[in-house]
């Protein structure tokens, strides 16, 4: 989005830089269409969209597009709540949002609370997996993740973990947002009901190279790949939506589809949203 703006973006970069460093209070900054994030400074994930307009530029592009507000929107690994923010308040879908920092929940909330969207997300402080039951965590900036091997005294935190499956039951996203640092195939192996369901149309997934801590690192792009989806990548300027190569995982954040009729429908009659003073 900055893209022939290159002095607007120095501009915001530095009057954010200048503008967090006044105080340690949180700072309300506009986001999309009438939406806010509550951000303080080092947030680097939060705030690289004040800078950028939309920091994942082609996947919360493809989220504005595809949802609608009677949908649901599964949201692991929330974070602050900026996919959160854009699903429920943007557009006014529902979200089941987890995340299992103790210091990241209450910044969701925030976020939450900010955007007086409570009655459309339920935040649940925890994790996803495979099965129920708890699971220790490291923490470090934007990066969550859980923790494997000798975890020393860098395993800061220990959190419940709950299944897509149990959570969602009878309410089946349109789309699921997993960005969990390698625990992707865990995620997905507690979800195989939710997969199952044809109204789940696409999800959006990050595979890094932290999936070998935790088994085959392809394996959540096979697991998505039995269910009938296939990696795609997003124009959204253009709303052109591609499909790639099955042949082996996508790394770094990755759409899945199944259903492209039906996904590109809604892609191409979705209404614009506002972002960084642009219409998208």
């Amino acid at each position: 989005m900055n893209r022939g703006h290159a002095h607007r973006a120095i501009r915001d970069y530095l009057a954010w830089q200048y503008r967090s460093r006044q105080t340690s209070a949180p700072i309300t900054v506009p986001f999309v269409n009438e939406s806010v994030l509550i951000v303080r400074h080092g947030m680097h994930g939060a705030t690289q969209n004040i800078y950028c307009g939309l920091a994942d530029f082609e996947d919360m592009a493809f989220l504005l597009h595809l949802l609608r507000p009677e949908d649901v929107f599964a949201d692991v690994g929330s974070n602050v709540g900026t996919y959160t923010v854009l699903a429920s308040a943007a557009i006014g879908a529902t979200t089941i949002a987890f995340e299992p920092n103790p210091e990241t929940f209450p910044d969701l909330q925030r976020n939450i609370e900010a955007n007086q969207i409570g009655n459309r997300v339920q935040a649940i402080h925890a994790g996803a997996g495979a099965k129920a039951g708890a699971l220790k965590f490291r923490a470090s900036g934007t990066q969550t993740r859980v923790a494997t091997g000798d975890i020393g005294a860098d395993a800061v935190f220990e959190s419940p973990i709950l299944t897509l499956d149990e959570v969602l039951k009878s309410r089946t996203p349109t789309l699921i947002k997993i960005d969990v640092e390698g625990f992707e195939s865990d995620v997905l192996a507690g979800a195989n009901q939710v997969l199952q369901q044809p109204q789940l149309l696409a999800l959006i997934i990050e595979i890094n190279d932290h999936a070998k801590q935790f088994g085959d690192p392809k394996q959540a792009h096979n697991i998505l790949i039995s269910h009938g989806f296939a990696p795609a990548t997003y124009a959204p300027r253009e709303r052109v939506l591609s499909l790639r190569a099955t042949g082996g995982p996508v790394t770094q954040n990755s759409i899945y589809i199944r259903n492209q009729t039906a996904i590109e429908t809604r892609l191409r009659t979705a209404p614009p949203f506002r972002a960084k003073n642009q219409s998208i």
